[in-house]
């Protein structure tokens, strides 16, 4: 068996797994840092970025009444 070449070839191996960790770390970084940005943005908004979901299904459930609403002001014959 070659020793060196195998010792090589881990050593290889090792510098892409570094490499990747790098990577992966650095995407970790941004995405925590968009995560931050979007629960600013969710707080300017004076929403509890914990209740988001609730607050968007409760506007969706407005706009689709709305839009009954609106529907139900246009005769049959005028809806496309």
């Amino acid at each position: 068996m070659n020793y060196d070449a195998k010792i090589n070839s881990l050593k290889s191996s090792v510098e892409k797994a570094k490499t990747a960790r790098t990577q992966a770390d650095v995407e970790k970084k941004n995405l925590e840092e968009r995560e931050e940005e979007i629960i600013a943005e969710i707080r300017a908004l004076d929403v509890d970025p914990d209740k988001a979901d609730d607050v968007l299904a409760e506007l969706t459930k407005n706009i689709e009444e709305g839009i009954k609403d609106a529907e139900a002001l246009i005769p049959e014959e005028f809806r496309g």
